[in-house]
């Protein structure tokens, strides 16, 4: 699977660590997406979120810009 650099994958034991990582890393809060796919950046465990840098917006929240 492909990470895009700015992402951060974790699962439940490591949300916490990632978001301290992310904060530091990036000077700004993640958006967070809860994922069905992935591993964690810190362990071999199936990841349960993804941090982003910018959000993805979906067809419905473009039609409110």
């Amino acid at each position: 699977m492909l990470k895009m650099l700015n992402n951060k994958y974790c699962c439940e034991k490591h949300k916490n660590k990632a978001f301290d990582d992310f904060l530091k890393e990036h000077d700004t809060f993640p958006y967070i997406e809860k994922v069905s796919s992935g591993k964690c950046n810190y362990c071999d465990d199936d990841a349960s979120f993804v941090l982003k840098i910018t959000k993805q917006m979906g067809p419905s929240e473009l039609l409110d810009l």
